[in-house]
């Protein structure tokens, strides 16, 4: 989320605190997470498969999400945080993160530039099915990267792209505008996970088909997506379950709850109050465990500090708006300390992370930053603030004006939506 505070032009940012894409909740079991047998699953219709430990696996992962994820496309609107889990269960990325966040190709066989990155070579795995029987070929990425330039969700994503042109039965060259070193890395995001064409012509497929370990089954809106085991997903071995039930559970607590008693095995965490404590809590059937994804990049809260025009164009505004905000507040008493305070774009645990050295909160110093701005400027630095109508927000929005007022910053809160705010 970003908070703006005019549109247009240069601008610097006030890094607030850095939260993870998603927080899981998970019932420690004598056996990995994907190896939970549950007596309520059906009997298996081949022999089941083992994992590394040579557990047999068998039964369904029932998964709490805090909305239902419908049946998402790789080429439709992003992604939620409930589709991503959903879309890595259907489909399969051309390109995935290692555990040193290295991009490595997965259902590709090989991705490779050209000198000049002008263009690139992505080749597909041989012998690969969707889940309907046809085979995964040239002409299906082909067709997703064309669909996706093509559709205002996306295009931006790929506007350095001028074309995609089929040179092989198993190969395609994505040629490039101007050279673009970055684009393994769009293969590994929700563009990367390559749909069948049917699916790709269309952002909302009533049964979306993938290549990836579960295949559709069937879903009851808002209530609950089910999806049952390929048998003939290309990786030997895998998946390791019959099946996964995604249950929609929007509120916290009930979900947690649901957890603790086993009636779910996993469960998706947003709300920092239940993240907080959780970790301190257990369930009947053994201790909760929470896993965070740190390795890669979390969204970080932001405010976007228009400086191509006053107030911020002038540096003792910028500076006391940095002065008066106290990060670690705001992490305590809004976050409940779940989300750690952010020093720039790159969480901690990137390759990229560095703990800049960023002003820490020093309520005398904004004050005397404001006093500055009226002596040079002539005015007293008042400034609107877009918000978004988020209600989850509205404690934040609470707590910002009361410290920049503090320090005798007179604010205003305009709150919008957040499509809204982005199209300011």
């Amino acid at each position: 989320m970003t908070s703006e505070l005019t549109r247009g032009g240069p601008a610097t940012a006030t890094w607030l605190v850095s939260r993870p894409w998603v927080m899981t909740l998970a019932v420690i079991a004598p056996i990995a997470l994907l190896a939970i047998s549950c007596t309520s699953a059906p009997e298996p219709s081949v022999a089941p498969a083992t994992g590394p430990t040579g557990v047999v696996a068998s039964g369904e992962l029932h998964f709490g999400l805090s909305t239902d994820p419908g049946s998402p496309s790789p080429v439709g609107p992003r992604w939620s945080t409930e589709q991503f889990q959903l879309g890595r269960a259907l489909y399969d990325p051309l390109v995935s993160y290692d555990e040193n966040y290295v991009p490595k190709p997965l259902l590709a066989e090989a991705v490779e530039p050209n000198a000049e990155f002008t263009a690139w070579t992505v080749t597909v795995r041989s012998g690969v099915r969707f889940h309907d029987g046809s085979e995964l070929g040239a002409e299906a990425v082909r067709l997703q990267i064309e669909t996706a330039r093509a559709n205002p969700h996306q295009s931006s994503a790929l506007s350095l792209v001028s074309g995609v042109e089929i040179t092989g039965p198993r190969s395609v060259v994505v040629r490039m505008r101007s050279p673009w070193s970055a684009f393994l890395h769009v293969l590994a995001s929700q563009l990367g996970f390559v749909a069948s064409p049917g699916t790709s012509s269309t952002e909302n497929p009533d049964r979306p088909v993938g290549t990836g370990p579960f295949s559709w089954d069937l879903h009851e809106p808002g209530h609950r997506v089910h999806l049952r085991r390929s048998d003939t997903y290309w990786q030997p071995g895998k998946p390791l379950l019959e099946g996964l039930d995604f249950v929609a559970v929007p509120d916290p607590a009930v979900r947690l709850r649901m957890v603790r008693s086993g009636t779910l095995q996993a469960a998706e965490v947003h709300e920092p109050e239940v993240g907080a404590r959780i970790a301190q809590l257990g369930g009947e059937r053994g201790p909760l465990q929470v896993l965070t994804d740190n390795s890669g990049e979390s969204p970080e809260l932001v405010i976007v500090l228009q400086s191509a025009r006053p107030p911020f164009s002038v540096a003792p505004a910028r500076q006391a708006v940095a002065f008066g905000i106290d990060r670690e507040a705001v992490s305590r008493r809004v976050f409940g300390g779940a989300y750690p305070q952010a020093y720039g774009p790159y969480s901690e645990g990137s390759p990229w992370y560095g703990q800049a050295p960023w002003p820490g909160w020093d309520a005398g110093k904004a004050r005397q930053s404001a006093i500055d701005y009226d002596k040079e400027v002539g005015l007293a630095l008042r400034f609107t603030m877009l918000f978004p109508s988020d209600p989850s927000f509205a404690s934040l929005g609470q707590l910002l004006v009361s410290e920049l007022e503090a320090a005798g910053i007179g604010t205003t809160l305009e709150v919008l939506p957040s499509e809204e705010i982005a199209r300011r």
